[in-house]
């Protein structure tokens, strides 16, 4: 199996130890990307791990190589190396699971997104964006957990870290340019220390899940979920439950119940007008409105007429204009077949 030059496939301890040999044991910054097996379980299992180091590539069987303990988790431990990757959020939650501790990690997929490129760009696009370079996406949906290996799909994920110093420089001299940085830090320590807020009858569902290690939508589909944060009648809610989960009736409704009714406790009209300001500079940023400021906070500035606590790179984009509005000094108007924020 020839993967080329500086390139490893860790198959046995003996090819971890060899590696750890040829690499420098105190990089500033390592390339990482993971790949797993998630179809019919709660929790992924990760398979494979690409790092680069300098120049070189290593390709990890984790499958027969438990990276627990050794070099490569002091590595990923150590916060004074920066370890970049794209679109971390499943690899955080993979490694979580297989109790290797991150630290100090930059992800380039949030990096273009403040960098005004796009919000949720694939590395695919990134890699064409920047570097005008086509990669071959075939496999991301291969099975992973099956061996062997085909050199295809070594190809392929070499491919996932071969690029990212080369993308990481370019986001990082923009980013440094517009003093964004930080946002990156702390968007990517937001998601692995505040995992998205989800409603009672979701955290329920999800430690039935857990607990039998299933997908959630296994043990209660999605259109079930939802309608039934809006009954509150018992006999309905044992109804649209299946058979296994009809004794956790009174806790479901007990959960409809006390989950918070913010209809009546906000200003309507603020709260449209907040919307649709959000939206404005949202579009300015090329990001989603919901993810520069979701329902939650929207509701939380219309009822306490101040911005969240804590509310990091979002306050910075949002502070300005947020507390002209609540003081009337912008006003919304439409011109020339768009919305434009007015200075009063």
């Amino acid at each position: 199996m020839n993967l080329g030059k500086n390139t490893f496939f860790i198959q046995t301890n003996d090819d971890l130890s060899n590696f750890e040999k040829e690499i420098n044991k105190n990089p500033t910054v390592i390339y990482f990307d993971t790949e797993f097996y998630r179809r019919n379980t709660y929790w992924s299992q990760l398979c494979l791990m690409q790092i680069k180091v300098d120049n070189k590539i290593a390709m990890i069987d984790t499958q027969n190589v438990n990276i627990k303990g050794t070099f490569i988790a002091d590595l990923f431990a150590n916060s004074a190396i920066l370890k970049v990757c794209h679109a971390c959020e499943q690899d955080l939650s993979v490694l979580k699971h297989a109790e290797i501790p991150i630290e100090n990690c930059f992800d380039t997929q949030i990096g273009a997104a403040f960098c005004k490129m796009g919000y949720g760009l694939s590395y695919q696009t990134l890699v064409s964006k920047l570097l005008d370079i086509e990669l071959n996406k075939s496999y991301q949906d291969a099975l992973w957990n099956k061996r062997p290996l085909t050199d295809e799909m070594l190809s392929y994920a070499k491919n996932d870290v071969l690029h990212l110093d080369q993308i990481f420089n370019k986001l990082y001299v923009q980013l440094d340019k517009t003093n964004r940085v930080h946002w990156v830090q702390e968007e990517v320590s937001s998601i692995k220390h505040n995992p998205k807020k989800k409603p009672m009858l979701h955290l329920w569902r999800d430690k039935l899940a857990q607990e039998k290690n299933l997908p959630p939508s296994w043990i209660l589909n999605n259109k079930t979920l939802h309608a039934l944060a809006s009954e509150t009648n018992i006999a309905k809610i044992k109804q649209m439950l299946p058979n296994k989960l009809q004794c956790y009736t009174q806790d479901v409704l007990d959960m409809i119940n006390a989950a918070p009714k913010y209809k009546d406790l906000i200003d309507t009209n603020l709260h449209n007008i907040l919307s649709i300001l959000i939206k404005i500079i949202a579009e300015s940023e090329n990001i989603p409105a919901s993810w520069l400021c979701n329902a939650e906070n929207i509701r939380f500035i219309c009822s306490n007429k101040k911005m969240p606590y804590k509310f990091g790179w979002r306050y910075d984009i949002l502070q300005n204009n947020v507390h002209a509005l609540l003081n009337g000094k912008i006003g919304i108007f439409y011109i020339d077949n768009k919305l434009c924020i007015i200075d009063l």
